[in-house]
């Protein structure tokens, strides 16, 4: 029997409406700690607006969402400031999201400045941490710290966690904590996105269709990747979103399907590839690549 979890992140009765359209209709969504949820579901079927909702980033037309017992209703709510603490985002296109100006190490820093890395790990970070910096960034993001009573870190310890946290995900960062975007291909990109997520250790991690701009091969060391993150972080909580069932089954515990903003099918791996219960989830089912 699968080990009960605790629920980190709730939504109910959650309803999005743009004007005349209804993007997302009563739907209920539970994250469990140290789970993988999957949110699956073709283009404008309401996935990435939930996640955003969840995420505090958008407000449900209707319902609510609530952090670790807290309340998500707004920049000033109790929940909302927790999951700006404690949660990490990967984006679709990953070169988007990466100043072309700043060097892997820095753009992987830049939470632990906006957070104030609160990782209570006390080993020596610096061992891995590769090439000297050479572009002055660990001290101008290390400049930040110290603000509202926040503890300062020090330029080992921000190139630390950054290699840290880059070698998890598979890049050896004497090889790519000086690079810059532009030096780096599409799944490489991707990679240094997920260790920049990872960095300040979050209980949440949310990536938004992380794997649908790279190759093949690529995709499967980003799933290699999140593996990784699982085994080392077994309380991370992590969501998904996607369009293909081919891709997530490999690390998803549970699959929750979106269809027209509405709930098609939700249940473990086994049961929604195993059992299909409407006619969309066994159209996606027939069109996953596995």
């Amino acid at each position: 029997m699968d080990e009960k979890r605790t629920g980190i992140l709730r939504g109910v009765g959650i309803t999005r409406s743009f004007g005349r359209h209804s993007a997302l209709a009563g739907v209920n969504v539970e994250v469990e700690a140290g789970r993988c949820l999957a949110i699956i579901g073709g283009s404008g079927s309401g996935k990435s607006t939930l996640v955003r909702i969840l995420l505090g980033l958008d407000s449900p037309t209707s319902g609510s969402v609530d952090y670790r017992g807290l309340p998500v209703s707004g920049p000033r709510s109790a929940g909302y400031r927790a999951l700006r603490r404690e949660s990490g985002l990967v984006f679709q296109n990953p070169f988007a999201s990466l100043d072309p100006r700043w060097t892997v190490g820095r753009s992987i820093a830049e939470p632990l400045a906006i957070g104030g890395g609160h990782s209570g790990d006390n080993s020596s970070d610096h061992a891995v941490s590769g090439r000297k910096n050479t572009d002055g960034w660990s001290a101008r993001l290390g400049g930040l710290f110290g603000m509202g009573g926040r503890r300062r870190l020090s330029h080992d310890r921000l190139r630390g966690r950054a290699a840290r946290a880059l070698a998890l995900t598979g890049l050896d960062p004497a090889e790519f904590l000086d690079r810059y975007p532009a030096d780096l291909s599409g799944g490489q990109a991707q990679r240094v996105a997920i260790a920049r997520a990872v960095v300040a250790e979050p209980n949440i991690i949310a990536a938004d269709e992380p794997m649908s701009a790279i190759d093949v091969a690529a995709r499967l060391q980003i799933l290699d990747a999140f593996a990784a993150i699982r085994e080392q972080r077994p309380n991370t909580a992590l969501i998904i979103v996607s369009h293909d069932l081919g891709v997530v089954q490999h690390i998803a515990d549970r699959i929750l399907v979106l269809h027209e903003g509405l709930i098609e099918q939700e249940g473990t791996v086994a049961e929604v590839l195993g059992n299909p219960t409407s006619d969309y989830t066994r159209q996606l089912v027939a069109a996953a690549q596995w």
